[in-house]
Parts: C-alpha cells; structure tokens; sequence
C-alpha cells in the first residue's frame, strides 16, 4: 500500500501549502450548537471551543475520544483500553460523566442505561468531519435532557466535499488504524462517499504488566447529499462490530456491534425561514465487563427557523422510543424489568433579538419521559458587540439529567431495590468575553457558578440499613474559569493555550444520608493546562508539537478509589506533504512517561507512551 501511495504521489503535480485559516478566519467559522442556526462563533453567547478538520489532522490521533484532549474545555480521563469518562465542568468518571450530551450530525450517542456516551462505540471516519463543536455549559433548551454540563457537536463533511479516492494508515505500538474512502456523483444534483475503516488498540498496562483488555473491530458507512435549489437532502448510515473482552469466564469474546441509519430534509422558503425534519434508527448490543446490554433507538424531530424583523426564532418538537434489554453474568445485580421500552416527548422555542449592539435570547424546552416525568428547562442570554472585536457576554439556564435505566430499576434483592429516582437539576450562571484584542491574538474567557439539586445517591433504610435505594439526596456547586487563546506568532508558527480551573462543594441534603460517600459528583483535578505550538517549517514541513498538564486527581471518599497523581505529558508530530495528494507523518504520544493513569476507578489502568508512523492519500 505504502508503495502505491509514493507512486502516485511522484506521478500528482508539487501544490502550494495546504489552506491555513488566520485569526480573523476562525473567529469566522460557523457553529449551529449554541443557537440551532449558523452563526459565527465570535458571535456566539456561550463558552464554544471548535476544533477543525486541520486540528484534528495535525494532532495525529485517530479516535473522537482522544481528539476531544485538544478542548481546554473538557476533562479526558482514559480508563483502559476500551473505556473513557469524559466531562465539562466536572463531576468526571466512567459512571459519573453522565451530563455531557454528544452528538454526530443530529444523531444523539449516549446510552439510556447510564446517561453516559460508549466512547469506544464512536467510530467516524475522521478525515472526513468538518469540525467539533466543544460548548460547556447547559445546552438544555435547545437539545434537551442531559445536557447538563456541555454538548459536543460531532459534524462530517457533506458528500459533495470528499470526492475521488482517500485512504489513511496509521500504525504504532498502542494503536492501528485503516481507513479507505471513495466518494462520487449522482447525477447532476447528488454526491455519495462509502468508507470503510479497521482499527486496533493494544493493552493498557496494569502493575508494570499488560492489561489484557485491548481490542480490535471495523466500521463501514456511507453518506449521501442531494441539492435541488432550496431542498437538501442527506441520507447516511454506519455499521460496526468490534471484538472486545467480556469479563465473562465462559465466554471469554465479547463483542460490541451496531448500525444507524439517518435521514435530513431541508426545506428553504426564503432567506428568512427554513424547515427541517429529521429521523434515524440506532442500535447497538455489547457484551463487555461481564454485561450484555442492548438499546434500539427510534428518533424523529422537526424544527422551523424564521426571521422576522429584529427577531430570529426558532422552534421545534421531538419525540423518540427506546428498546433495552440488559442481563449480568459476573454478580446478582439486574435491571427489573430486563426489557423496557421509553418514551421522550419534548418541543422548545427560542427568540434571539437585535437590540443595536446587544442581543437578547430567551428560550424554553419541555419535556416529558417515561422515568423522568415533566421537566422545564429555561434560557436567558445577553451578549453585547462592545466593538467590531470584541464580545461580552452573560447567561442563566437550567438543565436537566433524567433518570436512567439503573438510577430506576437495578435492584439486587435483598440488598438493592427499584428507586423512585427523580431527574438531576442545575441553574447555571455564567459571564464571558471573547475577542480579539490584537490583530495577532484571540481569546475566550468564561467564569462560571453551578448550583446542583437532586443529585444521585444510595440511601439505606432506616434502622434495618438494608435494603438500600438511589435517592436524590446530593446537592452543591462548583464554580471555575475557562480561558483560551491563539497567538500568530509569525505567517507560519501559530501558539495555542488553554486553562482551566475548577472548585466544589457537594454535600447530603437535609436528613440524606449517602452510603457511596459522594461517588456521584465525580473525581476532578482543580486545575488543567494545554499549550500547542503549530509550526509550517517549510512550504512542505510542518512540525506540531502539545504540552498538557492534569492536576491531581483525588480519590475524594468514596471507597474503593484511588488517586491519580498529577501529570505532565508531550505529544509532537512531523508531517511531509510529499504532494498535493500525500501526507507523511512521524508523531509520538505521551512522550515524558512509560505509562500513567488518569482515572480514579478501582479497575483504572495506565496509559502506555506510543509511536505512531501515518500516511495520507487524497484527504
């Protein structure tokens, strides 16, 4: 393969260097997260982080959860092999991110059993997104319960835009990864691309040794567009099957395996009012940690953008059905019933008024499901263009987290029974600036007050202690900063930093008593740091190079845990575009340690240092 590639690219004619944005240019990229409706992110009145495709492409990682590292705003926190937690604003964990709701292209990823996103069960085809869309801060009003925290936009290129032959090979000591792409034409009005892509993550490591708990799997998709004056339509799917270890002693393979289906009609009526409608089917089965579980999800929703005067709305109705089954080979906890089928209704509008220089956005969602009942989530923001560069900006806004599967119906008779749970609430404040206060800099800065209620507990039963239940007896805040910046040093060398700071206080509500001592608000550093150089060596050299720095870690009180000591880490990548067409690449991850953890589970292991050697054609 390698071969084929250098030959075609002695055969492609030399190109100029390959599109770099300035400053000016990103402050000019459109996100849809913060408004449901294209806007510039200089304009946006939220704390948004955008990582586009050359970012992605540059960090040389090949996997969502490990470009997500790239986000200042988020905490990554790798688990092992197979597993992440991954959150906004903390309460982090594998069991505890259960506020960050994660989205590719309209289609929601998060599992009705926890609340929580199966980050290894995420596989696009990364060459082809277009951008991430990273806002921290509830996004309730417009995309409903569980974003709590943040929202994570996963958007892939239209078909139009990835057309002829691609193909990616990467391969190190910790991962492998293949990917082939062919898009085309369909007739004079449509575009398709079909992909394929394999890929293969070896062990973390566990007491110096390995973990045993690397796995390997592949992935197929496809995406079509058609535009036909003012109707676009987009049809896509994927299917994937991984093989995994299932914990399980008699049946030592496990697997996880799954297919979506989505389709996108849009409906211009003029320049100012637009209709959209928008359906898909998602399943998955995983036999992994000693579980099988299973979710078929069925989603349909409609959403109106109208322009009237100084006013933009935008309103819309959804409604979506789960299928679960769920059974636990390794101890006697269950779900009661195995099976069940949910129902979540919602519809929300939101108006976003022109008063001069300040824009005014007031919205509200409503929505309605099986476990969680009626819940209410309002918005209010205000943002004010103080100057051509500059943009100040403040917001309230409640979200919710409903409840799941195992807040509701896991019980272990005699010790654990069904729970009346209810949905987990916060009111956010939030106040924020971005700008660009010299030609060659940007920044975003946002502080941020969380006020939780009704957070998850295990409470006993008087005097007996036993049977215990999940109650809602945690409540607190947590309060903190997010500052990032760009720096163009020169027309090639671009610096990049980002912090954050993070302070909590959660404790029992009146007469609640917690058994699992907290576990449910997570384990978080109270501070985080990345620095990225990005330097255009040559007109065919580009060397990248990241430094990131994770706080302690603590174990807190739950027990069982245990601290993750603070780290530093590096991460460069030399890369040569050997032509227009092809892309040579050397990059090494996590290069000051042999190994560390991150995470604060019992069952946590260690990241190993990796190398990794990596080819393009044609992306």
């Amino acid at each position: 393969m390698l071969f084929l590639l250098s030959a075609a690219a002695a055969r492609a004619e030399t190109s100029s260097d390959l599109a770099r944005m300035s400053l000016e240019e990103l402050s000019n990229v459109e996100v849809t997260s913060v408004s449901k409706r294209p806007e510039r992110i200089a304009e946006a009145a939220a704390s948004v982080f955008v990582l586009t495709n050359d970012d992605i492409r540059r960090s040389g990682v090949q996997s969502v959860a490990e470009a997500l590292r790239l986000a200042p705003n988020l905490g990554v926190q790798r688990v092992d092999a197979l597993d992440y937690g991954i959150s906004a604003r903390g309460l982090n964990g594998f069991e505890s991110a259960n506020k960050l709701l994660v989205l590719i292209d309209g289609r929601s990823v998060y599992s009705p059993f926890f609340s929580g996103v199966e980050w290894s069960q995420l596989h696009p085809d990364l060459p082809d997104l277009d951008r991430i869309e990273v806002v921290s801060g509830p996004g309730g009003t417009l995309w409903g319960a569980n974003a709590v925290n943040g929202v994570v936009n996963i958007v892939t290129r239209p078909a139009d835009q990835t057309q002829g032959l691609a193909g990616l090979a990467a391969g190190g000591a910790g991962y492998q990864s293949y990917t082939a792409r062919y898009g085309g034409r369909l007739g004079a009005d449509g575009a398709f691309r079909i992909y394929g892509r394999a890929y293969d993550r070896a062990d973390s490591i566990r007491d110096g040794s390995s973990a045993a708990d690397g796995w390997k799997g592949g992935q197929l998709g496809f995406r079509t567009d058609f535009d036909r004056g003012p109707t676009h339509l987009t049809l896509q799917g994927d299917a994937y099957h991984d093989r995994v270890p299932s914990q399980i002693p008699a049946s030592p393979n496990g697997k996880l395996v799954g297919q979506n289906l989505l389709v996108r009609w849009t409906q211009a009526w003029s320049d100012d009012a637009d209709f959209e409608v928008q359906a898909y089917y998602d399943r998955y089965e995983r036999i992994a940690r000693g579980i099988l579980d299973g979710v078929r999800t069925y989603d349909i929703q409609a959403e109106q953008r109208l322009t009237i005067g100084q006013h933009q709305l935008v309103f819309g109705a959804g409604h979506r059905v789960w299928k679960d089954r769920f059974a636990n080979f390794v101890n006697g906890f269950v779900l009661d019933p195995p099976t069940r089928r949910s129902e979540l209704s919602n519809a929300f509008v939101q108006d976003q008024v022109a008063l001069g220089d300040v824009t005014l956005t007031v919205g509200v969602k409503a929505e309605h499901s099986t476990l969680g009942g009626t819940e209410w989530m309002p918005n209010v923001r205000l943002a004010w263009r103080q100057s051509p560069n500059t943009l100040l900006w403040g917001a309230a806004s409640s979200a919710v987290r409903n409840p799941s599967r195992l807040d509701r119906d896991l019980v272990f008779p005699p010790l654990l029974v069904r729970s009346q749970f209810e949905a987990e609430r916060l009111i956010a404040y939030e106040l924020g600036y971005r700008g660009r206060p010299h030609p060659r800099l940007s920044l975003s800065a946002t502080i941020f007050y969380h006020d939780y209620e009704r957070l998850r507990s295990t409470e006993p039963t008087p005097v007996t202690i036993l049977p215990v239940r999940i109650a809602n007896g945690l409540e607190g805040e947590s309060w903190g900063l997010e500052i990032w910046s760009d720096f163009q040093a020169t027309e090639r060398w671009r610096l990049s930093a980002g912090i954050s700071g993070l302070g909590k206080d959660f404790r029992t509500s009146d007469n609640a008593v917690d058994l699992s001592r907290l576990a449910a608000v997570g384990h978080d550093p109270n501070f985080q740091m990345i620095a990225r150089s990005q330097h255009q060596l040559s007109d065919r050299l580009d060397l990248d190079l990241r430094v990131r720095y994770v706080g302690e870690v603590p174990a807190e009180l739950t027990p069982g845990y245990r601290k993750a000591p603070a780290y530093a880490e590096a991460d460069a990548r030399l890369s040569w575009r050997v032509s227009d067409r092809v892309e040579l690449s050397l990059a090494g991850f996590n290069l000051l340690d042999a190994s560390h953890p991150e995470a604060t589970e019992p069952r946590r292991n260690e990241l190993r240092r990796n190398y990794q050697v990596a080819v393009r054609y044609g992306f």
